[in-house]
């Protein structure tokens, strides 16, 4: 059996290229943690586990086949070659060698897995099923990293009651987010914000070189407000067709609908560096999401010199101030989304002077920052419990 400090468990289709923010904190967070000198691995768990034998949700076939094959071995070959199968199979460049070092497995049951860990981290609502499994046969202490509240319905849809269950698991929280911080408060959670790759994400373009565009993301997750990105696209269109709009995200091209699907540029699963330019055309950049954890898109779309408009959705209000380095809207309100992308791009000293704000407010929110107080909280606590 081998023994760590810290083990993350991230579902199964975390290993599935692009990560997702709040995998690449994840993948970031083990890796400073390695760094600092205290022993990390990360459990792939490939379906939510409700209890030993009930699972909930599907995977690719290939998922499953991985599960099978390994079965709570280490997975580090599989990782090893992750940076040559996402750019040839998902033409992706999210760079994996995040995590050298760090010992991987992949279980489908908290009792495949052979190791001993001190602390045992779950990082989303259906990895709490395996950590609370995990802990009732290694002794160990279960820690719950919360991002963002994924018991919204419209985040995990008919699960969340599943999700809301685990937070009433006897877990130290970990959390993200001044609004989740409120909500937990009666369980005293520690707290430290997420950020971004600041060296990455930086302005390339400057601001009075870019077009009269607008860049917003279509994603599927109800949660992500798609229905309200399009209603937003649509008025933008009739008010002034000279506005150029860009949208990404992973919505088939073939839903885009038909009277604006060729009057705008759309870019599915876009590479790192694709997404770096894209936020380099933008004047305006609008997230018209539900609920968020942090958001970090929203503060990539910063670095690179975008203006944001952005529904209050919990996430944006850690570092949005509204009226001083972005515009806020309720959420569902595609209506104000369009007005207060009207209203800067309409007055180019107002954009200019929350453009500005806004690249001040990225640089509290490097990955530097965030992986120095992850690694204190872990450090804190393993010194103080010997």
């Amino acid at each position: 059996m081998k023994n760590y400090d810290v083990t993350f468990v991230l579902p199964g289709g975390a290993l599935i290229p692009p990560p997702a923010g709040g995998v690449d904190v994840v993948f970031r967070l083990a890796h400073a943690l390695n760094k600092s000198g205290i022993k990390t691995s990360i459990i792939f768990c490939p379906r939510p586990l409700i209890n030993m034998d009930e699972n909930l949700g599907r995977l690719p076939i290939y998922m499953e086949l991985f599960a099978k094959i390994f079965k709570g071995q280490r997975i580090g070959l599989l990782v090893h070659h992750l940076n040559l199968i996402s750019s040839l199979l998902w033409k992706q460049d999210y760079d994996y060698d995040i995590l050298n070092g760090i010992d991987t497995f992949i279980a489908r049951k908290a009792g495949e897995v052979n190791l001993g860990t001190r602390i045992i981290f779950a990082t989303y609502w259906s990895t709490a099923y395996f950590v609370r499994q995990f802990t009732d046969i290694v002794p160990s202490v279960p820690f719950y990293l919360i991002q963002h509240w994924e018991g919204d319905p419209s985040f995990s849809v008919n699960l969340s009651t599943y999700a809301n269950e685990t937070y009433e698991f006897d877990f130290n929280k970990v959390v993200t987010n001044r609004k989740v911080l409120e909500m937990f408060k009666n369980d005293s959670p520690l707290f430290f914000n997420v950020g971004i790759d600041t060296k990455f994400y930086q302005m390339i373009t400057p601001l009075e070189g870019r077009e009269k565009s607008v860049l917003i993301p279509f994603r599927r997750n109800e949660s992500k407000g798609l229905i309200y990105a399009i209603e937003c696209v649509e008025k933008l269109l009739s008010f002034d067709s000279t506005i150029k709009i860009i949208a990404f995200g992973d919505l088939p091209a073939r839903e885009i609908p038909g009277k604006i699907a060729d009057r705008l540029e759309y870019y599915r699963y876009p590479t790192r560096k694709q997404l770096r330019n894209l936020y380099n055309r933008a004047k305006v950049f609008v997230l018209p999401s539900l609920v968020e954890g942090m958001s970090l898109v929203a503060l990539e779309a910063m670095a690179c010199g975008s203006a944001v408009v952005s529904t209050d959705n919990g996430g944006v209000n850690e570092y949005i101030e509204n009226g001083v380095n972005g515009l806020i809207c309720p959420v569902k309100n595609a209506k104000c989304l369009f007005e207060k992308v009207i209203f800067l791009l309409s007055h180019d000293h107002e954009r200019n002077r929350m453009i500005e704000c806004g690249l001040k407010t990225v640089e509290i929110f490097s990955n530097s920052k965030m992986e120095e107080s992850f690694t204190k909280i872990v450090q804190d606590y393993l010194a103080n419990t010997h």
